[in-house]
This record gives C-alpha cells, sequence and structure tokens, in this order.
C-alpha cells in the first residue's frame, strides 16, 4: 500500500525539490479513504519517508487537492495504470476536505 501511495503522489506531481540522494524532500499523497498524508524524507540514502495526516482544517489541503484534480483529470495527464482508485481517492477527499 504504501508504494502505491508514493507513486500516486510521484505521478500527481505533489512533491517538493529533491533532497540528497535525488529523492523528493517531501511528498503529498492521497490515501484511498479521502485522506491526505505528508511524507517527509527520514533517510535519503534508502528513500524511506514518514508519513502525517493532514488535517480537515489545513487550508493546504485545497492545494493539494486542485494540483491533483488538475493532473488526473487532464487529457493524459495521469499515466500510472495499476493505480484504478486514483479518481476515487480524489473524490473522497474533496467530500472530506470540504
Amino acid at each position: 500500500r504504501i508504494p502505491q501511495l508514493l507513486r500516486r503522489g510521484l505521478h500527481l506531481g505533489l512533491q517538493s525539490e529533491r533532497a540528497a540522494g535525488d529523492v523528493p524532500a517531501m511528498l503529498w499523497t492521497i490515501d484511498d479513504t479521502g485522506w491526505i498524508y505528508e511524507l517527509r524524507i527520514t533517510n535519503a540514502g534508502q528513500a524511506e519517508y514518514h508519513g502525517y495526516p493532514i488535517l480537515q482544517n489545513d487550508a493546504f489541503a485545497r492545494q493539494i487537492l486542485a494540483r491533483s484534480r488538475t493532473v488526473a483529470f487532464a487529457q493524459g495527464g495521469f499515466t500510472i495504470t495499476d493505480d484504478e482508485n486514483f479518481r476515487a481517492a480524489i473524490e473522497a477527499a474533496e467530500a472530506f476536505y470540504r
């Protein structure tokens, strides 16, 4: 489940600048349940992250959702084929973070 969430965040373009080891210092992703998570690098050499949920009242969630929707619903914008639930996850997050 975690590798899929990392891929989802990368494919949606939800990442910060690169850290040492050419991995993003921070990633954001949307779980199938609608929760948005912020992932911070803890070990760049192993590309290990620690995740934190973004709370419902956090205004940054709207920015993540706007970026996700733009990429996910654009023509050819989301190229990952092994993630059938990404649109449903975005819709669940939009309902959760109203």
